[in-house]
């Protein structure tokens, strides 16, 4: 994800340089949009690939077998980033694993709306309760409770094909000039 955003950015900062040639010589810097195009485009190809093969991992953990487990902490942490940390054990054979999750709560946007899903959930998962756990059957140790796409899956997938589309029609209208 950090390569992803690490493209963002660049994307940013040659539109902004595209911008300020435009603005100095009001003439459309070609040299600067087919840079921008061909950036947009390989930031596309990064997100589609990355996000694709998060969704079919998020897919795979439906399979995993599931044992029930027990939740021994459930509190909000973070100042800044607030979301739940709910902390449970379960046991796949003769060993007890102990595992923590946030419940893919994200750590931006609204602060009064992450705390109210934060303390909606530790409701949910209160300490002392059972929990379906599903964990790797390669790699018991690693466990999630719930076993779904995250929506932030989509957002990036949608957001590579929006780039992906956009830097093609700049090129296209890039070279046609």
């Amino acid at each position: 994800m950090q390569t992803a955003l690490s493209l963002l950015i660049a994307l940013f900062v040659v539109a902004g340089l595209a911008a300020l040639s435009w603005r100095r010589t009001r003439r459309t810097p070609k040299g600067w949009l087919l840079v921008l195009s061909v950036l947009m485009f390989v930031t596309c190809v990064w997100l589609v690939i990355w996000d694709l093969g998060e969704i079919r991992s998020a897919r795979r953990v439906k399979a995993w077998p599931t044992v029930t487990g027990t939740v021994i902490r459930s509190e909000i942490v973070g100042d800044r980033a607030i979301r739940p940390l709910i902390v449970y054990t379960y046991r796949v054979g003769e060993t007890v694993f102990t595992d923590s999750t946030s419940l893919g709560v994200p750590s931006f946007g609204n602060r009064r709306i992450r705390q109210d899903e934060s303390s909606k959930l530790t409701a949910e998962y209160a300490a002392g309760d059972t929990v379906t756990v599903h964990y790797n059957p390669q790699n018991p140790g690693y466990s999630l409770l719930y076993a779904r796409e995250d929506w932030a899956m989509y957002v990036r997938l949608s957001l590579g094909v929006f780039l992906g589309i956009g830097g093609l029609l700049l090129l296209r209208w890039t070279l046609r000039r």
